[in-house]
């Protein structure tokens, strides 16, 4: 079998499927776009089979997109979308206008759901620059049903190249939660996308906290550092940047913020805490000693 998939999945899963029969195999080369964990999960299931698999100039760009088909898209554009086909998304705005702007379906791309959306979120999502790029002007500025837009489906998978080119007619716009693009992106660690979205910057979600909460309590250090300037803010119940990182014990970004949250207190119950409690109450009993070593 000598294959090329724009899928991946297919081109891996074929041995598995001719296994079943008498036929030998042999994959010649592979050039794909397809979550590395995919492969492998086909490649185990064919050695699994007592096959065995030879790769000649594999060219395998991981990339993670959820597997789909077809028929998991209700209309022709949002496929082609979905493929990163620009010729064919081309050819779709040209030739079926009608296309343009239609929300439906429910799909899962990076482990997002993106439901009743558009073409451009699925390119979006996907990280598919030059389709965003044509399809930014027809259907901008629209949300799915969880207020989900393409902006902050870029910045969830931190496409940065995709995010330039949504700011203009998304920045600023929140999802069900009340968050940002600028919050995914500061929460998944996609430091470039966090300097891309800077004008999002002191927008707070539905509990009151900011972009540097979601990068200090997963441990975004190097965003924590981009965002510094929305330190002291505090959300519903009062909690910090500073408190978050020290509940989730993450002392690199602890550091950045002890000179500028320090002293704030909790208005709120926060884990189990009555208020008031500060960073150093948070870290005294959690019992890092590193963390306590820093706010002392």
């Amino acid at each position: 079998v000598s294959a090329s998939a724009s899928d991946g999945w297919s081109t891996w899963r074929a041995p598995a499927v001719a296994a079943r029969s008498s036929v030998n195999y042999e994959i010649i080369a592979v050039s794909c776009t397809w979550p590395g964990e995919k492969i492998k999960m086909a490649q185990s299931d064919i050695i699994a089979g007592g096959s065995d698999i030879i790769v000649e100039g594999s060219d395998i760009i991981a990339k993670d997109v959820d597997a789909h088909e077809r028929d998991d898209f209700a209309t022709d554009l949002m496929w082609a979308a979905y493929e990163g086909d620009k010729g064919e998304v081309e050819r779709l705005i040209r030739n079926h206008p009608d296309q343009l702007g239609r929300k439906e379906g429910h799909i899962n791309i990076n482990d997002r759901a993106i439901t009743n959306g558009t073409a451009l979120m699925i390119a979006a999502a996907c990280g598919h620059r030059e389709v965003v790029r044509l399809l930014v002007t027809h259907e901008g500025g629209e949300s799915d049903d969880n207020g989900k837009t393409a902006l902050i489906a870029a910045a969830q998978a931190g496409y940065d190249d995709c995010v330039e080119l949504l700011l203009m007619s998304e920045s600023g716009n929140q999802d069900r939660y009340k968050k940002t693009a600028l919050m995914w992106a500061a929460q998944e660690g996609y430091h470039r996308c966090v300097n891309l979205l800077a004008c999002e910057k002191h927008m707070v979600d539905k509990n009151g906290e900011t972009a540097l909460m979601w990068a200090a309590k997963r441990g975004r250090a190097e965003c924590v550092r981009l965002l510094l300037d929305e330190g002291g803010t505090q959300s519903k119940v009062g909690r910090t940047a500073l408190m978050w990182a020290a509940y989730s014990n993450h002392a690199d970004c602890v550091e950045p913020l002890v000179d500028r949250e320090k002293d704030k207190e909790t208005t709120g119950r926060c884990w189990n805490y009555s208020p008031p409690v500060t960073a150093l109450d948070i870290a005294k009993m959690r019992r890092n000693q590193r963390i306590l070593d820093l706010l002392e």
